[in-house]
């Protein structure tokens, strides 16, 4: 039980770490640099209006072309 308490106490410093790292940004992606996957962390309005939920998941090399194609 002990064990599990502290690896959840250590999920949530984490997330904090990244909550407080993303603040100034609009649009974050969590990528995976061994699969090339993405999720989307936070999606700005501009984003989820221009690409929808497109943007939300997928590949980085996908997303990366279509985004710099338009």
């Amino acid at each position: 039980t002990q064990r599990w308490i502290t690896a959840e106490k250590e999920v949530e410093i984490q997330n904090s770490i990244i909550r407080a790292l993303a603040e100034p940004y609009e649009n974050i992606y969590i990528i995976n640099g061994e699969t090339g996957y993405i999720r989307s962390y936070r999606m700005g309005d501009y984003m989820t209006k221009r690409y929808g939920s497109s943007f939300s998941e997928g590949r980085y090399d996908e997303n990366v072309r279509v985004y710099t194609a338009n």
